[in-house]
């Protein structure tokens, strides 16, 4: 029976993030209270509370639920590939896709860029956007450092900081766009730009070596 309870509460424990996710990216994280969140759940407001303490926690919790496991498998990615510019390339397409196909993530990135109103009670929320960011960084940065100085023109590695810092920014509008209009194939953008951007920065794609 201790069991079954338990598998129970962690039913509804994830009842409550997908109904929250789903209320914050139609309503906004301001505007949805945790009687709504417990109404579309299907469960009281003291079983919220069982589980969360606020907006705030059932976010975390959503991020962990949703965006922890594509993070780890893009990072996975990059680290096995034997070629750096494929498995970086490999990576922005797996995460894209993933986000393309996935009505979760498509909603979480969507709160993220448009229905999270950043009000002082709702201003930790930032740091889901600065760790995506410190990670994405992080990923870029690893696969321009195994880069041999014969893929950069000059033959010299250009800042890699910087390099990483502009691709992060080009991807993130295309995304930002993509959640907005829903047009167009997600993972083809991003490659594309990404591609766009390290050709520029100085890179010799496969097509450009001699």
């Amino acid at each position: 029976m201790a069991r079954k309870t338990k598998e129970e509460a962690e039913r509804t424990r994830k009842t409550l993030i997908h109904a929250a996710l789903m209320h914050f990216s139609e309503h906004g994280v301001a505007h949805t209270t945790l009687n709504d969140i417990s109404k579309a759940a299907g469960v009281t407001k003291g079983a919220f509370y069982w589980h969360f303490k606020n907006k705030l926690e059932i976010f975390e919790a959503i991020v962990e639920e949703y965006s922890a496991p594509l993070d780890q498998k893009t990072i996975a990615i990059v680290e096995q590939a034997e070629d750096p510019l494929a498995g970086l390339f490999d990576s922005l397409e797996y995460f894209s896709s993933e986000v393309e196909k996935s009505p979760e993530l498509t909603a979480l990135f969507t709160v993220s860029f448009y229905k999270c109103e950043y009000t002082r009670e709702l201003t930790p929320l930032l740091k889901f956007d600065q760790q995506e960011v410190a990670k994405t960084k992080e990923i870029i940065i690893a696969a321009l450092k195994k880069l041999p100085d014969s893929s950069w023109q000059g033959k010299q590695p250009g800042n890699l900081d910087f390099i990483a810092a502009i691709a992060i920014d080009a991807v993130t509008g295309v995304l930002l766009r993509w959640c907005r209009d829903r047009e167009g194939s997600l993972p083809e953008q991003v490659v594309n730009t990404a591609k766009v951007v390290l050709s520029g920065s100085g890179i010799l794609l496969t097509s450009q070596k001699p």
